[in-house]
């Protein structure tokens, strides 16, 4: 994916609750668990301008999250099709660039 190709401007978010998340991750995402209570109210703490990947296990979260941020006047929100079902755990950790599915 081009996108995130030599690019350090672009904020990852993986949606996913801490669990998941700390079972593994794309390198250098933070996480937001947008199903605990209270996270929407994190979202005020973002920056509209910024560009954002979001990201869950299938895309469902994300794609909702992406909505929610749209409403809110943010106009570089992406997904990551398909979450983390294309990911291998090699990816998860950083090993192996070469098989990104993007």
């Amino acid at each position: 994916m081009e996108l995130l190709n030599n690019r350090s401007d672009i904020n990852i978010i993986d949606v996913r609750d801490n669990k998941d998340y700390e079972r593994g991750h794309i390198p250098n995402a933070s996480n937001l668990d947008i199903m605990q209570f209270g996270s929407y109210g994190l979202l005020k703490e973002l920056n509209p301008a910024a560009t954002y990947l979001l990201y869950c296990n299938t895309g469902l979260r994300s794609n909702s999250l992406v909505r929610i941020l749209q409403g809110m006047g943010f106009l570089n929100v992406y997904i990551l099709r398909n979450g983390l079902l294309d990911w291998t755990p090699e990816l998860l950790s950083g090993q192996d660039d070469a098989k990104k599915p993007f």
